[in-house]
């Protein structure tokens, strides 16, 4: 399987539908039954926080466009996992 391969495939993945409705929602659309395996081989191997960090990592990476390296805040990060800010607006020392 080519790194190609992936990532063409990986353009049909439905992050929202993975998070919201489960994994098979969001891979129903990837025509590659080695890339769907992949995918949940790999999601289904890791614990729910590690899974909604992989899928934040896979949506920047999708969104900058930029190759193997993903550039984020990690506030963003936080946000995504679901923990609020501070009053200040911050997040709390021990949530980073």
């Amino acid at each position: 399987m080519e790194w190609e391969e992936i990532k063409e495939q990986y353009a049909n993945f439905d992050l929202k539908a993975c998070k919201d409705e489960g994994i098979s929602k969001g891979l129903e659309n990837i025509q590659d039954l080695r890339v769907q395996r992949l995918f949940v081989a790999l999601l289904t191997f890791l614990n729910p926080r590690q899974v909604a960090i992989v899928l934040f990592l896979y949506k920047q990476a999708r969104e900058q466009g930029k190759g193997s390296l993903v550039y984020f805040r990690s506030n963003d990060l936080l946000e995504s996992l679901g923990y609020s800010r501070a009053k200040d607006g911050s997040f709390t020392t021990r949530l980073r």
